[in-house]
């Protein structure tokens, strides 16, 4: 797996838009990871392990429009123990079966679990050039324990690749631009130049014109 950075400019300015998605999105082809729907007892999603790990992943597509910009991920979950917790969240794009590009890594924070319920928050900046999965790694210290998952909320701006795109564009011609004048401003020196010296000229070697006679 390849890893990708995004070089982001600011964005104080665009438009900021929250796509609310749910627990029940996640995944997972580890065989030792199980799935508990919501239903009457528990409205999230329900995680639990045959054997307890601190490499469980999951997995949920992020529905978003190529050229996007992922600003901020939130994600409330609920440990019934505090050591069993979220460890990682990633994001990953992939286009091709057997290759993807990690363009997100983040390290929870034993911090964030001090309470049976929180709200994990990682900021991004990550354009969206593929598919994005996000990724979650879950540590559970005893097979026994259960993390639920409710709302996961991704904060974006969309078509951002084309509103950069459009300023690159207005960059380059303010640049053309400015070359032109450049030309232009050099053109009317040196034509100021050569009047100059022409005049010197004129001073030190007159022209004796020849006088006409009407007859």
């Amino acid at each position: 797996m390849n890893f990708r950075k995004d070089h982001i400019k600011e964005t104080k300015n665009l438009k900021m838009e929250s796509l609310m998605l749910h627990g029940i999105g996640f995944v997972s082809g580890d065989p030792t990871i199980k799935f508990g729907y919501p239903f009457l007892l528990h409205s999230g999603m329900q995680v639990n392990v045959t054997e307890p790990g601190n490499v469980k992943w999951i997995y949920m597509m992020l529905p978003l429009t190529k050229g996007s910009l992922i600003k901020e991920i939130e994600i409330s979950c609920h440990c019934s123990d505090v050591l069993s917790r979220i460890t990682h969240l990633r994001l990953v794009e992939q286009s091709e079966p057997f290759t993807s590009n990690l363009v997100h890594d983040e390290i929870i924070k034993e911090e964030c679990f001090h309470s049976n319920f929180t709200k994990v928050h990682s900021n991004c900046n990550v354009i969206v050039n593929k598919s994005i999965l996000l990724k979650l790694c879950l540590d559970f210290v005893d097979s026994d324990d259960t993390i639920k998952i409710g709302s996961v909320e991704v904060k974006f701006i969309s078509d951002y690749k084309q509103v950069e795109d459009i300023e690159k564009m207005e960059e380059r011609n303010r640049y053309l631009k400015q070359i032109e004048r450049q030309k232009h401003d050099n053109r009317n020196r040196d034509k100021t130049k050569v009047n100059y010296i022409y005049d010197i000229l004129r001073f030190f070697f007159p022209i004796k014109l020849k006088e006409k006679h009407t007859l």
